[in-house]
C-alpha cells in the first residue's frame, strides 16, 4: 500500500509541475495575440491536469488515512 501512495505521490508531483508549465505558457498566450482556439485547448488541458491531479490527492489522503490506521492497529 505504501508502494501505491508513493506512486501516487510522484504522479501529484509531476501534475503539479506540468500545471505550473501550463499557466506560464497560458499567461504568455494570453500577453500574445493568440489564436482563441489555442487558448481554450490550453485551458481544457489544464482543466483536464487540474482534475486528475485533485483525484490523485484524494486517493493518496486516503492511502495516507488508511496507513495510519494500520499503524495504530499494530
Amino acid at each position: 500500500m505504501a508502494s501505491a501512495a508513493k506512486v501516487r505521490s510522484r504522479k501529484l508531483a509531476a501534475n503539479k509541475d506540468r500545471l505550473n508549465q501550463l499557466l506560464a505558457e497560458l499567461e504568455e498566450l494570453c500577453l500574445e495575440s493568440a489564436d482563441v482556439r489555442e487558448i481554450k485547448q490550453q485551458i481544457s488541458l489544464t482543466e483536464k491536469i487540474y482534475h486528475e491531479s485533485d483525484a490523485l490527492q484524494g486517493e493518496l489522503v486516503l492511502d495516507l488515512d488508511a496507513n495510519l490506521r494500520a499503524n495504530d492497529v499494530e
